[in-house]
């Protein structure tokens, strides 16, 4: 009889294990979910992350690791699989981010406007080396009077790798080696630049 519960409960034990790497198996369901950056307007040939934040029904919140990401106009506007988004061209578009039967969404603007120049936040920053990073930004003022983020769509560049690289979303990291190197920011012939500074 002993050994008849013994091996119930290790029966037990051994499905809860299997059920804990079941996936959805403890999943919260979805109440709503959030597309961020919202309404956002856009210039042609640019780049933009997109993100999608789930609240469940319990009230707690979380970015979705994997949405089904969709656009409602594709001459204007194209979306992969992971949220990032390139214009086309002028017109809008509708991004829907979708996980669980729950859809979220929101409408993109594209217009065509020359861009005039761009501004990198913050300027001539200061970073140790233990501190690591520093995440820059890009402004774009364009010919129609239209200021906008365009840090996704611009292409950055350090001028001295062995003090700071720089990712294509503008997080600059130190290398190890103390210095002074120029931060670029380049969208066709209109060039932004600034000074990061790293120090012991």
């Amino acid at each position: 009889m002993v050994a008849k519960s013994v091996l119930h409960w290790a029966l037990l034990l051994s499905l809860s294990f299997w059920c804990l790497s079941c996936e959805g198996f403890w999943d919260i369901p979805i109440a709503s979910i959030t597309v961020t950056p919202p309404a956002p307007s856009l210039l042609t040939g640019f780049k933009q992350q997109f993100t999608a934040s789930a609240t469940y029904v319990d009230g707690s919140t979380g970015v979705l690791k994997s949405p089904v990401w969709t656009t409602s106009n594709v001459n204007v506007l194209f979306i992969n699989d992971s949220g990032v988004a390139t214009t086309i061209a002028p017109g809008s578009a509708t991004i829907s981010a979708s996980e669980r039967g729950i859809t979220g969404s929101t409408t993109v603007t594209i217009t065509s406007s020359p861009l005039v120049s761009i501004e990198i936040n913050p300027a001539n920053p200061s970073i140790t080396v233990s501190q690591g990073s520093q995440q820059f930004s890009a402004t774009g003022l364009f010919s129609d009077g239209t200021v906008t983020d365009i840090t996704n769509g611009v292409s950055w560049s350090s001028s001295d790798l062995s003090i700071a690289t720089i990712s294509k979303t503008g997080l600059a990291s130190a290398v190890g080696k103390a210095g002074t190197t120029t931060i670029q920011a380049t969208s066709g012939t209109v060039v932004a630049s600034t000074t990061l500074t790293v120090v012991r």
